[in-house]
């Protein structure tokens, strides 16, 4: 921090008298709580052996265009679908519980989704003269772009979908935070609302020997600078370490509503620590939480049938384990 051009540069690096610590607004109403979580399968599902189309043409189609990894019947799940191309679908058999959601109408498919700028035909796009997404054969690109619903932009500089939704319920006067449970991606970050990383396995990472300097760093948050580089730096460091002492401490202390069993799965821990954070929503004044869960590994070259089932398996135990502990939590419905 010495050497960098910001610190010499930006006024004197002296202190300036002491800062007032800011008072919260406790005469706000809280409002009823309600949480987003994506599941984003990194790498790209291969769908068409999620969901499959039954008894009707579009059966012999699949048949005939994914032969060598194409499903039987067996190994799907039938259900029906009205004002669909065919009557009857089938999913894949791995998923009995993102079934049972369907069944009972608690869970819905959007099929045909994808990058797209705006509405391009296969004429349209070798002539090059409309909207296209940016190197739409990128793999990288295309996680991107998914990632921002911004496929005509380069990069994340417009934020990702989440980080928009959570600003947008912030300038609504809703207390909103962002999580990531995968590291730093782009689908979480805002612009106006903080990002903060938690780990599947250790929760909040805490500041080692916190009570040891405790007093020292209340010291360094206590003290204005002149310096705008300086002040900058103390604001940061001083809300990284509250927020993740209060935080950490919550999750510490924090008391799930079903026997929700250890999770061996990636998917399964990374969905059991939002189940934990939901649970310090009242301690935190939350009123909407933004969640972003990344499975990787779907990116298959190879052994596609029995990888994607298991892929699948561990999806659909996440989930039901997951499921049952929101609505344990009375917030299913809410």
């Amino acid at each position: 921090m010495l050497m960098t051009p910001e610190f010499n540069t930006m006024g004197q690096p002296l202190p300036d008298g002491h800062r007032d610590e800011k008072a919260g607004d406790a005469s706000k109403a809280m409002s009823s709580y309600k949480a987003l979580v994506l599941v984003f399968m990194g790498g790209g599902a291969d769908t068409f052996n999620m969901i499959v189309p039954l008894g009707c043409p579009l059966w012999n189609e699949y048949q005939e265009v994914r032969a060598g990894v194409a499903l039987l019947q067996n190994e799907l799940l039938s259900f029906g679908s009205n004002g669909q191309a065919c009557a009857t679908f089938g999913l894949h058999n791995a998923l009995p519980f993102v079934k049972q959601l369907y069944d009972g109408g608690e869970a819905a498919f959007v099929s045909n989704v994808g990058a797209l700028a705006e509405p391009i035909s296969p004429v349209e796009y070798k002539k090059g003269n409309v909207t296209k997404c940016r190197n739409l054969f990128s793999h990288s690109d295309q996680q991107t772009a998914a990632a921002t619903l911004q496929c005509q932009f380069s990069g994340s500089r417009l934020g990702g979908v989440g980080s928009r939704i959570a600003d947008a319920l912030g300038g609504q006067d809703l207390k909103t935070s962002s999580f990531s449970l995968a590291g730093l991606e782009t689908w979480p970050q805002g612009i106006h609302t903080d990002l903060t990383i938690v780990s599947d396995s250790r929760g909040i990472p805490r500041l080692d020997r916190h009570d040891e300097f405790k007093g020292v760093l209340s010291g360094i948050a206590k003290t204005r600078h002149k310096n705008i580089y300086c002040e900058e730096y103390v604001k940061q460091l001083s809300t990284a370490i509250g927020s993740s002492e209060k935080l950490g401490g919550l999750l510490e202390n924090a008391t799930l509503a079903s026997s929700y069993p250890t999770q061996g799965s990636r998917i399964g821990r990374q969905l059991q620590q939002v189940a934990r954070l939901m649970t310090t929503r009242a301690q935190r004044g939350a009123e909407r939480d933004i969640f972003f869960v990344e499975t990787s590994g779907w990116d298959m070259h190879n052994d596609v049938v029995d990888d994607l089932k298991e892929k699948f398996q561990e999806l659909n135990d996440g989930l039901g384990d997951f499921v049952g502990e929101v609505k344990a939590q009375g917030l299913w419905d809410s």
